[in-house]
């Protein structure tokens, strides 16, 4: 009798202590994730905010210098601000998937 007591205490406390590490891990999981979200939404408003400066800037310098358009350099950088949205939308897409690929690139 005592040895059946002392065998269900002992898959009772192996059950906890598996099931303890199984949470263990998932918890562990969900913070990597949370934090590659953070940082892939930090990226996304900094990026933004960088692209779309560059094409107000290059707007205006347009607007101001040129009344005809005979000076496609502006016009050029003005896409290369659009290019990079494009790259930006993309992080938007799977920002786990870019934080995975940043970290493992060692950026």
């Amino acid at each position: 009798m005592n040895t059946t007591i002392w065998l269900c205490l002992l898959a009772f406390g192996l059950a906890t202590c598996w099931q303890w590490q199984r949470w263990k891990r998932r918890a562990r999981q969900a913070q990597q994730d949370l934090k590659a979200w953070k940082e892939a939404l930090y990226a996304l408003a900094f990026e933004v905010t960088n692209a779309t400066n560059a094409a107000r800037a290059n707007l205006l310098d347009f607007r101001q210098v040129n009344t005809a358009v005979h000076m496609p350099e502006h016009l050029d950088q003005i896409q290369a601000a659009t290019d990079r949205l494009t790259g930006i939308l993309r992080i938007a897409d799977d920002p786990v998937a870019w934080y995975r690929k940043k970290s493992a690139s060692g950026a």
